[in-house]
């Protein structure tokens, strides 16, 4: 694809996120591919107040890696000014001699930035104060693709590929984004692209049940998993294995797993009260790995001065990718019992780790993991401790449900998503 037209994605609204959560992570595994395939790659970035001239890359680099303060004089004077037509795109090199850190090594596949002003803030700001798409000029791009719905139009010589992981901000009661412009997000995405990607086939059906019109345009790819190369030969380290475990006090296959974001959705209430009953059985702690962000910090402290020590709950915080990999390879089980999930990273990072998992009987996970997974009613803590007990004192089944899960991720390996993702390419650039 060396002399193919550079392919421009917009990114950023996840990339720029303060913390790289499940849609980031996604992206990321989207740059992946499209780089592996030969595909040039622009990422368009929304960094405001950039420096100018030399320190421009070093600016941008740096809001990359820890996303820039802005206030909202900054961001209605960049919108209004795109309204009249003075906003410009600046590009700018990559530099990999910044590339510090696991958080932008995904900037190692990209080919050039192009910045546009608080975009992204442009994006959200005009979905609040209007149903009107906001228009993108891309004339020199073949194609336009982004990591979750946006309120987007592009220029007519462009093909657009608007992805959608989930329902949730429509369907959750306490998700933090507003279902008004998610709502508006998601009808520009229906009424603009030429392409819709949904990460599930429940997704789908929950799109097309709002939007039925966009059908023939929608289709089902599923969320490429792996780990890093680097975390990996790390894990693979016996001492690094060791020292893990021991830091948490813990032993191979005598542990439950939780890991993700500690927020609401993510049910660690039902999680907690279960684990209060079975550990009577079991004598298994739970660990608790991830973190929360600026909305749920007070969440995650309730939840935490609840338990009691003999619970048997360890809260770890923050895991680097190798720490997450070797508590997965040597857990019991995960644990994972949301309320609603778009895809469910987790159980397929477990499985990779030749692991299986507990999850909440919810459709989209039925649908990810079939009969390769043990399943409870999230709203019921003791049928979740049953489940626990079962896994923990009669481990007889866990050979089988390991050896299903190993098999069911065929299916989200990296070259069965590249070549889907290839062909949808090829569908709209032929």
């Amino acid at each position: 694809m060396t002399n193919f037209p550079p392919l421009l994605l917009a990114y950023g609204l996840d990339l720029e996120g303060p913390i790289h959560r499940g849609i980031a992570t996604y992206a990321k595994a989207m740059i992946r591919l499209l780089h592996q395939s030969g595909y040039p790659l622009h990422l368009l970035t929304g960094a405001g107040g950039l420096a100018q001239g030399r320190l421009a890359s070093l600016s941008l680099h740096r809001h990359l890696d820890q996303p820039s303060n802005w206030s909202r004089i900054q961001l209605a004077q960049s919108y209004f000014a795109e309204r009249l037509g003075r906003s410009r795109q600046t590009p700018i090199k990559v530099d990999s001699n910044l590339i510090i850190g696991d958080r932008i090594q995904y900037l190692q596949q990209i080919d050039q930035l192009i910045n546009h002003p608080f975009f992204y803030r442009k994006l959200r700001l005009q979905a609040k104060i209007s149903d009107r798409p906001f228009f993108l000029k891309t004339k020199n791009y073949p194609v336009v693709l982004t990591s979750s719905p946006l309120n987007l139009r592009v220029s007519s010589s462009s093909r657009l590929i608007q992805v959608i992981h989930d329902l949730i901000p429509l369907n959750y009661l306490r998700h933090p984004d507003e279902a008004v412009t998610f709502l508006r997000r998601l009808q520009a995405t229906a009424d603009y692209s030429d392409r819709i990607i949904c990460l599930s086939e429940t997704t789908r059906q929950q799109f097309l049940e709002l939007f039925p019109q966009a059908e023939s345009r929608t289709l089902t790819l599923y969320q490429p998993v792996s780990f890093s190369a680097e975390a990996l030969a790390l894990t693979d380290r016996p001492d690094f294995a060791a020292a893990v475990l021991r830091r948490y006090g813990l032993e191979r296959d005598r542990y439950f797993f939780f890991v993700g974001a500690i927020e609401p959705r993510k049910n660690l209430e039902t999680l907690i009260a279960a684990q209060q009953v079975a550990v009577l059985r079991t004598q298994l702690p739970l660990v608790i790995g991830g973190t929360a962000d600026v909305h749920t910090q007070d969440y995650a402290q309730q939840l935490q001065q609840r338990s009691r020590s003999t619970d048997q709950i360890l809260w770890t915080g923050y895991l680097t990718e190798a720490e997450k990999i070797c508590l997965l390879r040597h857990c019991r089980a995960l644990t994972f019992l949301s309320w609603q999930e778009g895809f469910g990273i987790p159980m397929i990072e477990a499985a990779l780790c030749g692991r299986s998992s507990l999850l909440a009987n919810i459709p989209v996970l039925r649908e990810v993991m079939g009969a390769a997974a043990t399943y409870a009613n999230p709203q019921h803590p003791l049928e979740v401790a049953d489940q626990l007990i079962q896994l923990g004192c009669y481990p007889a089944q866990l050979s089988e449900l390991r050896s299903r899960a190993t098999q069911q991720i065929q299916a989200f390996a990296d070259g069965q998503v590249q070549q889907q993702i290839q062909q949808v390419l090829q569908s709209l650039i032929s």
